[in-house]
């Protein structure tokens, strides 16, 4: 066996095992099959070569001919076929052109001699229907090239999948045109169909070392993401979306066949794909208003870059609902607001209605009784006894309606402000519950209003009140501390404190009121408790400009 004949069949085995191998990996994938319709034709022809050398050694028939064409013609648009799968490219005009041109060359091959045996249209031919469709299959795969990221697995394989087209482009242009058409040397064109094995050799170190052509990516995510109630991407390094999911379909507005193929900086505005977006407002491809949050993860096998898996999750009814819910929050505290106001209004009226009303009738009564004393005393002792003990009855009266009077609303908190309340409430606080309180406040006057001056005293009422109640504390520290942003004010006792697991319990009402008095104030309240460590109350209010 001749050098001559072992190169074709040499060739012949590695495009067989090729063939083997990648429908042994994936045979029903597009870019698998796209890749071994191209490798059968080479190897049709490399088989048709390897017949003629041996059974028409000097001039195959006509016939053998036009068959050995059918073979090498569509060589050229099977190469570009694969490229255009492989780099998931949509077919366009020059897809269909050089289609289009392969088809008409085999019609004018069987139909006449004007390409076989070195014809009139052989060297233009070969340049339509091989050469330029490897040029720009060569082309394709540089463009890739160039935007994969360094590390890429895909940079791997392109600059295989390059670097062997150029080698058989130059190989051919020899053997194929130039030695048989220029300098008229044929015994070594039949190895021109040989030249296919180069491409296969290049391919055969990509398919073991670097995972050529093994099960695409989106084959193996596709099942696991379609049914996913979030829209799911996979892109390729060079940021083409290679699979997507019916949530995407839903989100973007457009079908799945327009989405695939497309960079993801169309699928939204003004978006990165490096980034990972929370409650992110954008526009999608489909022209409507999303609020949506998206990850992205990089996939990787063996250090090298496979692509990104995007997770998007379209929050935009989520985020009306909780625009709905926060609206009405706001109006219920609104109308807390408004309530409390209310309350504090009819609060200062009863208490005044008590101690002016009720006040002067007791006190009216107790200087009738005296009258009566002084009138009846010497005809009756016992009568004067009697009314001795109203009197006193009377007295405790008077002094209970105003105590309920004071803690009903304070006419000192109006009358005198916030400090002069506070101290009279402390000093009540540490009467009645025997614990020491120190109190912290400024000289100054508060930049409060009116309705914020009661909410804070209300607070401080509502602490000492749950401290007397529950705490069983030995001191109590209050402390106001005005700042040029915000006054703060500070509660602590030494108790027995409490769990703050909301799992629980939950919160007291107090608490709770405590909560929605801080919140009409526009401020912040932190209340901290552990067991047998007491009670903090930290309340931060802004400051504004009406004074009282």
């Amino acid at each position: 066996m001749t050098i001559s004949f072992t190169i074709p069949v040499m060739v012949f085995m590695v495009n067989l095992i090729t063939i083997t191998y990648v429908f042994a990996q994936n045979w029903k994938g597009p870019v698998n099959r796209a890749y071994i319709y191209f490798l059968l034709s080479a190897n049709v022809w490399v088989a048709l070569d390897m017949i003629e050398f041996v059974n028409f050694p000097g001039n195959a028939p006509s016939w053998f001919d036009k068959l050995t064409s059918v073979s090498w013609i569509p060589i050229g648009f099977l190469f570009l076929n694969f490229i255009y799968h492989w780099l998931q490219k949509e077919k366009d005009l020059i897809y269909r052109i050089f289609f289009s041109s392969a088809i008409v060359s085999i019609l004018i091959s069987l139909g006449s001699q004007m390409i076989i045996n070195y014809g009139v249209l052989y060297v233009p031919t070969s340049m339509l229907v091989i050469i330029l469709p490897f040029i720009y299959g060569a082309v394709l795969l540089f463009q890739d090239f160039k935007r994969s990221q360094k590390d890429s697995l895909l940079r791997r394989q392109l600059s295989l999948m390059v670097l062997g087209v150029v080698i058989s482009l130059g190989l051919g242009l020899i053997i194929g045109i130039s030695l048989p058409v220029v300098f008229k040397v044929q015994e070594w064109y039949f190895l021109t169909s040989s030249l296919t094995g180069l491409q296969a050799l290049f391919v055969l170190p990509a398919l073991v070392k670097f995972n050529f052509l093994a099960t695409p990516i989106q084959e193996v995510t596709g099942e696991l993401f379609e049914h996913s109630p979030q829209a799911v991407l996979i892109i390729s390094p060079s940021e083409n979306v290679i699979h997507t999911n019916n949530s995407a379909v839903d989100l973007f507005g457009i079908d799945k066949k327009t989405i695939l193929g497309m960079d993801t900086s169309e699928l939204f505005l003004d978006y990165d794909s490096n980034k990972n977006y929370k409650n992110f407002e954008t526009q999608t491809k489909g022209g409507e208003k999303k609020i949506v949050s998206i990850s992205n993860t990089v996939i990787r096998q063996g250090g090298l870059f496979l692509g990104k898996m995007i997770i998007i999750d379209d929050i935009s009814e989520r985020k009306k609902s909780e625009e709905k819910l926060n609206y009405s929050r706001m109006q219920l505290r609104r109308l807390t607001k408004y309530l409390q106001n209310i309350q504090e209004e009819e609060r200062a009226f009863i208490s005044r209605e008590i101690h002016d009303v009720l006040g002067q009738e007791l006190t009216s009564m107790k200087l009738d009784l005296s009258w009566l004393g002084k009138t009846l005393t010497n005809n009756n002792p016992d009568v004067g006894n009697q009314i001795d003990s109203l009197k006193e009855q009377i007295d405790k009266t008077i002094q209970s309606v105003r105590e309920i009077s004071s803690k009903l609303h304070p006419a000192i908190l109006e009358d005198l402000g916030l400090r002069a309340a506070v101290e009279w409430q402390v000093k009540e606080f540490e009467e009645r519950s025997k614990i020491n309180c120190k109190l912290h406040i400024p000289n100054e006057t508060l930049e409060l209003n009116k309705e914020d001056t009661r909410s804070i005293f209300r607070i401080i009422q509502e602490s000492l009140t749950n401290i007397m109640r529950h705490a069983a504390a030995k001191e109590v520290e209050i402390s106001i501390i005005k700042t040029p942003e915000n006054i703060q004010m500070t509660i602590s006792d030494d108790g027995k404190g409490f769990s703050q697991d909301k799992n629980k319990g939950g919160h007291s009402f107090g608490l709770l009121g405590m909560q929605e008095r801080a919140y009409s104030m526009d401020a912040t309240i932190d209340i901290t408790s552990k067991k047998k460590a007491g009670t903090t109350i930290h309340l931060k209010i802004p400051r504004k400009a009406e004074v009282i």
